[in-house]
């Protein structure tokens, strides 16, 4: 009697080489990673803070790009009109 065989896959793994793995103990490899966790970082910050002008202003509809922008300015320390 003869037994089906499985088909086989090819498909090769990739490594992340930024990934935190034990040869690294789950520190941050690369400039880009770190840049990219502040940026991510500073997007939340602005997020937050857009959100609370967003709540007292009123929640007025339309303005969201106003209350981001101003956010932004505000975190960087910048004036605001």
């Amino acid at each position: 009697m003869a037994v089906a065989k499985k088909a086989r896959t090819t498909a090769k793994k990739t490594e992340n080489k930024n990934a935190a793995s034990p040869s690294n103990n789950g520190n941050v490899t690369s400039i880009d990673s770190a840049q990219t966790a502040a940026a991510q970082d500073f997007a939340e910050m602005v997020r937050r803070r857009a959100y609370e002008i967003y709540e007292q202003s009123g929640r007025p509809q339309g303005r969201d790009r106003e209350h981001w922008l101003q956010a932004e300015a505000e975190i960087r320390g910048q004036k605001t009109a």
